[in-house]
């Protein structure tokens, strides 16, 4: 059963609830008619064409996800794993001996070439 939280009424094919949730942040509170409350959902702010819902379904996790209306909640992409600690690269491949007579070359955001390593040292 799909429930629209919107100001709109029911119709014979859409249940609307009468009341609309703010994509800004709100509280969903589920409760027995005898006034017990059964869940509360705190929901996060919610950007344009995204959903929170329980993953996976029936989970006890809740994520901002894409709408999926009649099919499973799919969770979105997660977060990327990195496989190098944070830091200051100077590069992505291994420069080998320093101490040579080689040299590397960086430019930064002024697009000026600078030499960290040969003749001249810059910086």
């Amino acid at each position: 059963m799909i429930v629209f939280a919107s100001k709109q009424q029911s119709t014979a094919s859409e249940f609307h609830t009468g009341f609309a949730l703010s994509k800004n942040g709100d509280t969903v509170v589920l409760a027995s008619p005898d006034g017990n409350i059964l869940q509360k959902i705190e929901l996060p702010t919610l950007g344009n064409d995204v959903t929170y819902g329980r993953t996976p379904d029936g989970g006890d996790t809740f994520e901002i996800m894409s709408p999926t209306p009649a099919k499973a909640n799919a969770a979105a992409v997660s977060a990327p794993v990195f496989s190098a600690p944070s830091g200051f690269y100077l590069n992505d491949w291994k420069a080998g001996d320093f101490n040579s007579n080689k040299k590397l070359d960086v430019f930064d955001l002024c697009l000026m070439k600078r030499e960290l390593f040969g003749k001249k040292n810059s910086l």
